[in-house]
């Protein structure tokens, strides 16, 4: 396993998007509990079958990436250190290079045959130069023939207005907290079209108290 680190600061991550729910580690201890396997990780799974070379966009805590790694040259890419922290530990990240920094700007002077951004991540690049800037971080790292895969979320769909806490409230279990109670709420600023939305989660602490974290903001560009 390998681990490089490139500064934020010089790669102008922005603070507004160094969000605590992926920055702080009392709230990263519930990403994989709460996000586990889906219909676009299994996708993208199975479209890597053949491939040899992977580099994952906003990794997160690995999943993707470490179940990629054994027999590939995979890299995951993400500006959190919390989430590489748990992504290193876990079962196959040992068979990932992995790197802190900010996809916009980062060139590690290879190509690979496939490149995804999964989780929406899309969407975080708030600005048209954002998305510019990550398009050419994709230009400069794709192999000939090679593939880009991302998702993000159909506008017209307006999903973000179910994030209100009657639709989104569920229960999961947290392997040394227990029981865990979460939630979503969300706001959209209609000027900016930019949507932030809280997770709030919620456990006992003893028969009479209820410990609650958050709430953690996250922004998505909504159209």
């Amino acid at each position: 396993m390998t681990s490089l680190l490139a500064d934020p600061e010089k790669n102008g991550y922005p603070e507004n998007m160094q969000d605590r729910l992926f920055q702080d580690p009392d709230l990263v201890q519930f990403y994989d509990p709460d996000n586990g396997w889906g219909d676009d990780t299994r996708h993208c799974l199975a479209l890597a079958e053949k491939v040899e070379s992977v580099l994952d966009l906003g990794c997160g805590t690995g999943l993707l990436a470490a179940a990629l790694g054994p027999g590939r040259d995979v890299w995951g890419v993400d500006p959190a250190e919390a989430m590489l922290e748990i992504a290193r530990k876990r079962p196959g990240g040992s068979t990932v290079t992995w790197i802190q920094a900010d996809g916009r700007s980062i060139r590690l002077r290879r190509r690979f045959d496939l490149i995804l951004m999964t989780g929406h991540a899309f969407q975080c690049l708030l600005t048209d130069a954002d998305q510019s800037a990550l398009r050419e971080t994709i230009a400069a790292h794709l192999a000939p023939g090679g593939s880009f895969i991302f998702d993000s979320r159909n506008p017209v769909r307006e999903e973000w207005r179910e994030w209100v806490p009657d639709l989104t409230r569920r229960v999961f279990d947290h392997p040394e907290l227990g029981r865990i109670t979460a939630w979503n709420d969300v706001s959209m600023d209609a000027e900016t079209q930019i949507v932030t939305y809280e997770t709030i989660r919620a456990y006992p602490v003893n028969a009479y108290t209820y410990y609650m974290l958050g709430a953690a903001n996250h922004l998505s560009r909504a159209r």
